[in-house]
């Protein structure tokens, strides 16, 4: 399950790799942001080498902030950018 939320979060950000200098994540697993963080930075490693772990963090979010608006108006829409199948999460997995 830690794994699955880490590749997840790695494919909802690929695409930026080159502009990211922090990452900030909501805490959805209280108490096993460590395994998250270090599943996280495995596969940041394998296409960016220099992503530094200091820079990936764990905070409450809250229902305010612009992640959560943008999340809940593509469910309710129920559409999203991105579609995430199977085989996506399979190929970053192994």
């Amino acid at each position: 399950m830690y794994k699955t939320f880490a590749i997840l979060t790695f494919l909802l950000i690929q695409n930026f790799l080159k502009s990211i200098d922090q990452i900030i994540i909501d805490h959805e697993y209280l108490g096993h942001d460590k395994v998250i963080k270090q599943f996280l930075l495995e596969l940041l490693r394998r296409h960016q080498k220099n992503f530094d772990s200091r820079d990936i963090s764990f905070r409450h979010i809250g229902k305010k902030s612009l992640a959560h608006q943008i999340a809940i108006e593509a469910y309710r829409a129920k559409k999203a950018n991105r579609k995430i199948t199977i085989k996506d999460i399979l190929k970053i997995a192994f």
